[in-house]
């Protein structure tokens, strides 16, 4: 389960930095994504880390995270048939509450991480194939070496104006997107639109904020 979590968090964490320039191809980008946080993470020594305040780093990760993934696509996805049960505002609010919960969920685990994650290389992440479905979609799946374990990590894109963006992470074949789509359509049964925000809302707030 420590194996699996942590392959969460690297295949998460390694992409909350910005592509430099336009990458010619759905690996190229990620390939660049990687490259350049892990050499973030190698540069900053474990004492730089702790001295680090948390909300400016927390701060940073929301920015960069901005540049690598459409929270927007990822949001409706997760909602599936339900989102067209949200009006505008809804939709808008509930896409500000998902960020919320990847936030509380995600980059809190990553500052428990940072160790870990700068100690590794390049050479732990093998991207095993490429494959694109069309001008907009594609997948790339990948490889890390966690202690003696192999972990599979694809990676779904889609091609917009400003180029490659992640909407979906999938770790030992247990997708990001289907397990929250799981967990609100259950809540869509049961509620409505109003009532689920609220039931988010409530969960977002009750958590502190990371700090």
């Amino acid at each position: 389960m420590r194996c699996r979590i942590f392959a969460v968090l690297i295949g998460f964490g390694l992409l909350l930095v910005p592509a430099f320039g336009q990458a010619k191809a759905p690996a190229e980008t990620l390939k660049a994504y990687m490259d350049e946080v892990l050499d973030v993470f190698q540069q900053a020594g474990a004492e730089e880390a702790q001295a680090m305040k948390r909300a400016k780093l927390l701060e940073e990760l929301r920015r960069v995270a901005k540049q690598a993934f459409d929270f927007e696509i990822m949001a409706r996805m997760c909602l599936g048939p339900h989102w067209s049960k949200l009006n505008q505002e809804q939709q808008q609010e509930f896409i500000r509450l998902f960020i919320r919960l990847l936030e509380e969920n995600y980059f809190g685990k990553i500052l428990q991480y940072v160790d870990d994650i700068k100690g590794y290389s390049r050479d732990q992440i093998d991207f095993t194939k490429e494959t694109v479905f069309s001008s907009r979609k594609a997948m790339v799946q990948s490889v890390i070496h966690y202690n003696d374990k192999q972990v599979p990590v694809d990676y779904r894109l889609v091609s917009l104006d400003e180029g490659w963006k992640v909407y979906d992470v999938s770790v030992e074949g247990v997708s990001l997107v289907q397990n929250y789509r799981s967990q609100f359509r259950d809540m869509m049964l049961r509620m409505s639109p109003a009532e689920m925000l609220q039931t988010v809302r409530e969960k977002v707030e009750s958590q502190p904020e990371a700090s």
